[in-house]
């Protein structure tokens, strides 16, 4: 929410012809994009890599209510966005291999496994749109497409038929999937057949 704010702009004009106050900028998104180094870059995707996969993690235990699952996914997503998108240096290391392959690619099965698990939520349309947000910035670079080619384990259960592939086979498979509700089905292609 900070992350979005800026200050109003004054159009009122003071009668004594003194100049309207400039704008101050968003602290906080200035902050954000004056990281540089590899270590506090390291630290937000271990913490964006941990939080986002808990609901995921919680749902699928052994032991029923071991795992306590967070519900703020839609919130770690907009900030893992906001950070990816209002800093390069970070989405560059996020794509790089200096965050290793596995870390962006957790986070894009993670991703992959909300769209997956919520299509059929037609409350949670904002949270498939910001999930296609993160897919789209994330497309742009060229690391996270060779990234994608790893293999992909199969360890998150996700709506999808079984296979054996990467993580772009992942990808166009959560995306082939037509949704059941006609109020969603922008987001994914459509069967021709």
């Amino acid at each position: 929410m900070l992350l979005n704010y800026s200050s109003p702009q004054s159009d009122w004009e003071d009668p004594m012809g003194s100049p309207p106050v400039p704008a101050a900028p968003n602290a906080y998104r200035a902050a954000l994009s004056r990281l540089k180094a590899p270590a506090e870059f390291g630290l937000l995707m271990d913490g964006f890599c941990r939080l986002l996969s808990n609901p995921h993690a919680a749902e699928n235990t052994w032991l029923p209510n071991s795992q306590i699952g967070l519900q703020n996914q839609e919130e770690m997503l907009v900030l893992f966005w906001h950070c990816a998108e209002g800093n390069r240096a970070f989405r560059a290391y996020a794509c790089s291999q200096g965050a290793g392959p596995s870390r962006i690619n957790r986070i894009t099965a993670t991703v992959l496994y909300f769209l997956a698990h919520n299509r059929k939520v037609e409350a949670k349309v904002g949270q498939l749109h910001i999930c296609v947000f993160i897919l789209l910035l994330l497309s742009g670079e060229r690391q996270w497409a060779i990234g994608l080619n790893e293999a992909y384990p199969g360890d998150m259960r996700i709506d999808v038929p079984d296979f054996t592939g990467c993580y772009a086979d992942l990808l166009l498979l959560v995306f082939q999937v037509r949704p059941s509700s006609d109020s969603l089905s922008s987001l994914f292609v459509r069967n021709a057949y």
